[in-house]
């Protein structure tokens, strides 16, 4: 599936904010075994 740093990548991020969420991404999708449609509620 696809982690949080290959969307920092592609959104071309400037922000240090995005991206701490971006590592607390990764570090949920790994605990969820990869599944971002439970990290999607996260994101909100």
């Amino acid at each position: 599936m696809l982690r949080a740093s290959n969307h920092q990548t592609d959104l071309g991020v400037t922000s240090t904010a995005n991206v701490r969420v971006g590592q607390i991404f990764d570090r949920l999708t790994v605990m969820k075994g990869g599944d971002l449609v439970e990290i999607k509620d996260v994101e909100a």
